[in-house]
């Protein structure tokens, strides 16, 4: 893996023991990476709004790809990849929804929805030591919007501004 590429992810999941696998695993892993860690999809959406205890870019970057539990309070993970999907600002961040379950029905609609990926949680640190292991890779390769691009100056955010700064990655639509 390329150390150059630096990946920031953000992880989205209410429960404490699999935060806490996560951040196990990703040190297992290796991986050049950061984990930032929001109990629900409101809270992700604040932390990719920089709004309250997020407003400090430097200590809570834009990610590169987001992992997010389907199952959650407040705003499940569904609800979050539509704000996400519909937040020029945020469009084009891949996410992958996480879901102990594993039901078609609920991958049939994570795609829908525009996820980049719908996976079955590992049950153990060694599956999810792999899986963000080579996840991490995989991301590292792409091409991403520069740092520093994704600024929600407002609620309304204008398509073709944000157009006009976006970047070609890998999982986007028209990648």
């Amino acid at each position: 893996m390329r150390s150059a590429n630096h990946l920031k992810i953000l992880v989205v999941e209410d429960s404490p023991q699999d935060a806490f696998l996560f951040k196990t695993a990703l040190g297992r892993a290796h991986a050049h990476a950061s984990l930032h860690i929001v109990e629900d999809g409101l809270e992700a959406v604040r932390y990719l709004r920089h709004e309250g205890k997020y407003h400090e870019r430097r200590t809570h970057p834009f990610p590169n790809f987001i992992i997010s539990d389907v199952k959650m309070p407040q705003m499940d993970g569904f609800q979050f990849l539509r704000w996400v999907r519909s937040h020029p600002e945020a469009s084009q961040v891949p996410v992958v929804l996480f879901s102990a379950a594993g039901s078609e029905a609920d991958a049939d609609q994570a795609y829908r929805l525009g996820a980049n990926a719908y996976l079955v949680k590992p049950f153990s640190l060694e599956e999810l030591t792999d899986l963000l292991r080579v996840t991490c890779d995989f991301w590292s390769r792409c091409i991403r919007p520069v740092t520093g691009q994704h600024h929600f100056t407002s609620p309304a955010i204008s398509t073709t501004h944000a157009a006009a700064r976006a970047r070609e990655h890998c999982g986007s639509p028209s990648a």
